[in-house]
């Protein structure tokens, strides 16, 4: 992992203050990366989820970039399902219920599954870029329309579901 923690570094005396003030920069609030390091989906997903206290889901576009070949999606901001009230900038937190079945690892990261990945993005995005997006990621991994049809149906009163619906409707 790239990113890491500025306050646990200085508590396991891994770097000094005058060295983590020279050496790295801050991308988000006490979180770390080396100097000069490319800020990738990757880093920038390790990162919000270290800002969250390792207890994020990492979710939205960023969850589908971290399934489909590296650049093909450029998220921005970092979306999170985590129960925190504020929020950096470059990173949405989604206060939101998710079933320990929606949750995969991918990266060493806690990221949505991805037929939870494809309903965010049904719910949340334009249908045009959502259907776009949502064949590319059932290409990647294998999800299928009823997988996400049916967790769908999990949440019926979920802002966007509706939406989802009719997005599902046109995934090709």
């Amino acid at each position: 992992m790239i990113a890491f923690v500025g306050s646990e570094a200085i508590a396991y005396r891994a770097v000094s203050r005058g060295v983590l003030r020279s050496r790295y920069t801050a991308i988000l609030p006490n979180i770390y990366v080396p100097n000069g390091t490319p800020l990738d989906l990757e880093v920038r997903a390790q990162a919000a989820w270290l800002w969250c206290g390792r207890s994020g889901v990492i979710a939205g576009r960023a969850a589908a970039g971290l399934y489909l070949t590296p650049g093909a999606v450029t998220a921005e901001p970092i979306e999170v399902i985590a129960l925190k009230s504020k929020h950096p900038p470059g990173v949405i937190v989604r206060n939101e219920r998710i079933a320990v079945e929606e949750i995969t690892i991918r990266q060493n990261l806690p990221v949505t599954s991805p037929a939870r990945t494809a309903l965010d993005l049904a719910r949340r995005l334009d249908r045009a870029d959502a259907v776009e997006l949502i064949d590319q990621l059932i290409a990647a991994t294998q999800v299928c329309e009823d997988d996400i049809r049916r967790l769908a149906g999990r949440y019926p009163r979920a802002r966007g579901i509706a939406a989802a619906r009719a997005t599902i409707m046109d995934i090709d």
